[in-house]
């Protein structure tokens, strides 16, 4: 029988303490996140909890305090944010929705994932994992501090992995493990080797490793137009928990 996921908001702050911001502003139970706009996910607004004020006067708010720091007010939407006609309200602003996003759950159990393949390197220490990544995403330069940095101020176990063939680097991932959750970022492999199993050796060795420091839930983020990372994903154990979505405002 399949476990049942926990509550989709034990995941969010699962999430959100895994992948933090550079900065971060509580507002009458909404979290703004700034890390000089590298990702949605650090730099956008997350409506976690109940509100006290006007939702308009809370979104005027939002909106001066992210443009003040040279960024686009960004709205991070689940079917749980609060207050429950946040999706509304920024769309009667003209705030378009984007990334329609699926977060995945599998229960990873008591008994330990089969163990990880030869070819498979866990980095000892992100600085060591870094450059590979940098290179397969083609991550400009004047972002990799930024992302450095972020994972520098994780407080999560960082699981840096790589899969090797012909002794080449052409695949990256990163596992992070935060009170019993394991999340998959950072995913990437070489164009020239797609869909030959590196995602599926990688994952595995993650679960694998997040199973021996305790974790027993994983998540991750997928794209829902992305068919063919889902069908990877769903043969891995994993199945859709809830979705998410993202609201800019329109270009002025």
């Amino acid at each position: 029988m399949t476990a049942m996921p926990p509550p989709p908001q034990r995941i969010e702050e699962a999430f959100l303490t895994s992948w933090p911001s550079l900065q971060h502003a509580l507002y009458d139970g909404w979290l703004l996140r700034y890390a000089d706009g590298y990702t949605k996910r650090a730099n956008s607004v997350n409506a976690l909890y109940g509100s006290s004020l006007d939702v308009g006067k809370k979104i005027s708010h939002c909106e001066s305090a992210y443009r003040a720091r040279g960024l686009p007010p960004i709205f991070r939407v689940t079917p749980f944010s609060q207050p429950a006609g946040l999706d509304e309200a920024l769309a009667s602003r003209g705030y378009a929705r984007f990334d329609h996003s699926l977060v995945l759950y599998r229960a990873i159990g008591a008994q330990r994932p089969a163990g990880p393949s030869d070819d498979v390197w866990f980095a000892p220490h992100i600085d060591e994992w870094l450059p590979h990544y940098w290179r397969l995403n083609e991550t400009p330069a004047p972002s990799q501090d930024t992302h450095r940095a972020l994972l520098e101020a994780s407080p999560s176990q960082l699981v840096p992995i790589c899969h090797l063939a012909q002794g080449e680097i052409v695949s990256c991932a990163l596992g992070i493990v935060e009170q019993g959750f394991v999340g998959l970022y950072d995913m990437v492999t070489a164009p020239e080797v797609r869909r030959h199993g590196h995602a599926t050796r990688l994952i595995q060795g993650i679960l694998y490793w997040a199973h021996m420091a305790g974790a027993r839930h994983a998540y991750l983020q997928v794209v829902a137009a992305n068919e063919a990372a889902r069908a990877l994903y769903a043969g891995l154990g994993y199945g859709e928990c809830y979705d998410y979505w993202y609201r800019v405002p329109p270009r002025e």
